[in-house]
């Protein structure tokens, strides 16, 4: 009777432990969907200009009105320049790589900002929100944004930027479009991709169709040889990079770049830093 006894306060215990378990789980999990949601579907995602000084450089951002939304300014080439940032970008780092990666000469450049979520687990399920979802349930505010934005301005003059992530907010708008069948929507809108995460081929089927011209658009883009989101998640072929120093794998250097570090891959483009010129040919990053 004892030992049974025994047995029995045992199971309890061991259902006490499983049932505090399963709600700690759940609870973490919930905190990291809640959040990821929170950070697609409710926060603003505002559109921004990039302010700079006189060597291109960017010196802080000015949030847009509803009112400057509606009547963006075109730069030197006639075209609205906006750029949609990658993922881990709070506003700072989005601004920076807007700035690097900008053709905007003689204008403004635009940011529409999708703002970092709280934790990092949440901005991964984003990630993969919009790289496996988008579209087929409920879009992000910065792809309803990026749609809207093409539909006012696809046809006068637009030019769009994605860095990583970003591609798949570019992307997965003209997708929407295409679906919607406005074929010449964006007969006046190019684009170019850094280490993008949205397949490029499929863009410019895409924009190609949108632009009403019959044969694919011409999508221009950066990608490292060793960037693991443009290559691994992308499936881009590379167009150039070196390893820094030659002693370095590609493999080191995509973990490099997967967990974030300073100088990576990832985040050499466009007009980068010095430090970056070892990860290129002749120190300057190639479009294909």
């Amino acid at each position: 009777m004892e030992r049974a006894a025994g047995d029995a306060g045992d199971l309890a215990s061991q259902q006490q432990i499983t049932s505090a378990t399963t709600s700690i789980v759940y609870s973490e999990a919930k905190k990291f969907t809640d959040e990821a949601y929170r950070t697609q579907f409710l926060k603003d995602h505002p559109i921004y200009e990039v302010l700079k000084d006189e060597n291109g450089n960017p010196t802080g951002t000015r949030r847009l009105s509803d009112e400057e939304v509606l009547r963006l300014q075109p730069a030197a080439d006639g075209k609205i320049h906006v750029a949609n940032n990658g993922i881990f970008n709070d506003l700072d780092a989005a601004a920076k790589y807007a700035a690097q990666h900008s053709t905007a000469e003689g204008g403004p450049q635009y940011l529409i900002h999708f703002p970092e979520a709280e934790y990092m687990v949440s901005e991964l399920m984003i990630a993969g929100y919009q790289a496996f979802l988008e579209g087929t349930f409920d879009l992000t505010n910065a792809t309803q944004t990026t749609v809207d934005l093409m539909n006012r301005y696809g046809q006068d003059g637009l030019h769009f930027d994605g860095h990583s992530r970003g591609s798949l907010t570019t992307g997965n708008a003209m997708e929407v479009l295409s679906n919607q069948g406005v074929a010449g929507v964006l007969s006046n809108t190019s684009i170019n991709f850094f280490g993008p995460a949205y397949n490029v081929s499929n863009a410019s089927a895409l924009l190609g169709y949108l632009q009403g011209s019959g044969y694919d658009g011409i999508v221009q883009y950066q990608n490292h040889m060793a960037d693991p989101v443009g290559i691994l998640i992308g499936r881009n072929p590379p167009t150039g990079g070196t390893l820094p120093g030659g002693e370095s794998s590609v493999l080191w250097q995509m973990i490099r770049a997967a967990t974030a570090q300073p100088i990576t891959s990832h985040n050499c483009y466009g007009t980068a830093p010095g430090a970056c010129a070892n990860f290129w040919n002749a120190g300057l990053p190639q479009y294909k």
